[in-house]
């Protein structure tokens, strides 16, 4: 399955948990294959920016928030990194991605930056990404090149609104 594909369909699925909202999405999701669970991996991405986006102060700003998310992959791990402006106001969203991400032998963290409104996830899963000698998705990554080359910008970066 491509990455670029799991993390669209974790946006979609966050636009119907996060309710009535103004959310803009910045997405980095090269075309890379992954060995993950469609459905526990949408979910996660889902969930994840649920949360940054969720508060239960009612004079916080309603929007529009502005969600990134990014996936990368070094080796055989995959990394997804969302940030939002909330630092996370339902517990049950962490849980939940909590328990796929050690379900799949991966870890789940969270940074705040002092001063700074918000927060940041980090979703590790080891030995997600395919092989490089088992083909590419014309990520451009050939068996020729190291893993720090698939690191580059792909110009697939795109801003949602949802």
């Amino acid at each position: 399955m491509l990455i670029d594909d799991v993390v669209q369909a974790g946006v979609r699925a966050a636009a119907a948990l996060a309710g009535p909202s103004r959310v803009q999405f910045s997405v980095h999701a090269p075309r890379f294959l992954v060995h993950v669970d469609p459905d526990d991996m949408t979910a996660a991405v889902g969930r994840l920016i649920a949360d940054v986006i969720h508060t239960d102060d009612d004079t916080a700003d309603r929007g529009p928030h502005h969600v990134f998310v990014a996936a990368l992959h070094q080796r055989s791990l995959l990394r997804i990194e969302v940030r939002g402006p909330y630092n996370g106001g339902a517990r049950e969203h962490f849980d939940i991605v909590q328990g796929i991400a050690t379900a799949h032998g991966g870890t789940l963290r969270t940074h705040r930056a002092p001063g700074v409104s918000g927060s940041t996830y980090v979703l590790e899963l080891p030995a997600a990404v395919q092989d490089e000698g088992e083909g590419d998705a014309g990520t451009g990554t050939g068996s020729g090149e190291s893993a720090v080359a698939a690191l580059r910008p792909t110009g697939r970066h795109r801003s949602l609104t949802a």
